[in-house]
């Protein structure tokens, strides 16, 4: 396959959209609670976004649709301003949208969620990734068990798995998760 380098582009956020197929991903991410809240305090120079830039294709509405590099648009993120950079890709299939989308969720978890809900959030991104894309994003484990790949993933025993597991459960959902 031909590597299609992607366009750099200053966007309006009104322009910028989530992609269908990367819609249930961005809405767990959307929905998870930080360590460090970065509306607290000043952003460097460059600003987050400029170091994480999201990924997009552009639809025929012209709208341009996200699927992964998405932590510029979180609720918390600050607005900086009302434009932001973005990877522009074209030709992109969709299936590659879904598994990027999945990939970049996945990729946040190794430092940046709290740790009082990690494995639970974690447990409920395992629970909806689409097994063809869990079997290429996590090769070497051949388990149906979502706690039991938590577990290798995260380098962590049973029970603080199932402990945060139980907490997430006895919530109405994710987002009410009070720490």
């Amino acid at each position: 396959m031909k590597l299609i380098l992607p366009e750099i582009l200053k966007v309006t956020r009104e322009s910028i959209i989530i992609h269908q197929d990367a819609k249930v991903p961005f809405e767990l991410f959307d929905s998870f609670e930080f360590q460090v809240e970065a509306m607290k305090f000043e952003m460097c120079t460059l600003s987050q976004e400029q170091f994480n830039l999201p990924c997009s294709i552009l639809a025929r509405d012209g709208k341009y649709q996200v699927f992964s590099g998405w932590s510029a648009l979180h609720k918390t993120a600050p607005i900086s301003s009302e434009e932001l950079l973005i990877l522009n890709y074209h030709k992109r299939s969709i299936k590659n949208i879904e598994e990027e989308a999945w990939r970049y969720l996945v990729n946040g978890f190794s430092n940046t969620y709290h740790r009082k809900s990690v494995l639970a959030y974690l447990s409920s991104v395992m629970e909806k990734i689409p097994k063809e894309i869990k079997e290429k994003i996590f090769p070497q484990y051949k388990s149906n068990s979502v706690e039991s790949l938590v577990q290798f993933i995260c380098h962590e025993k049973r029970g603080p798995v199932r402990f945060q597991n139980k907490r997430l459960k006895t919530k109405d959902n994710i987002m009410s998760l009070k720490l």
